[in-house]
């Protein structure tokens, strides 16, 4: 979430950064595995207004097409979102 959003002013730079990244390893079908999860964290403690925000899932998916029928495969998958406001000069 975006802080100190009062502090903006006309003419200040607004910078909006997208990230996205999916990381994904095959492993033997019933091997043991991490759990399913999803999180968000949310960081931004800078005297500037601005605001970061992550969210990650992860969990196991089993492939039930294509070539390798049966395979399955822990994936992770991250977005982030980040804020930052520079000054007018």
């Amino acid at each position: 979430a975006v802080q100190r959003l009062n502090q903006v002013k006309p003419g200040d730079r607004v910078t909006v950064r997208y990230y996205q990244a999916l990381a994904a390893q095959a492993v033997r079908a019933g091997a043991p595995g991490s759990q399913p999860f999803a999180g968000v964290a949310i960081q931004r403690e800078a005297a500037r207004p601005g605001g970061e925000i992550t969210r990650v899932r992860a969990g196991r998916v089993t492939i039930t097409e294509v070539d390798r029928l049966g395979e399955q495969v822990d994936m992770v998958y991250e977005e982030a979102l980040a804020i930052s406001i520079e000054p007018m000069r």
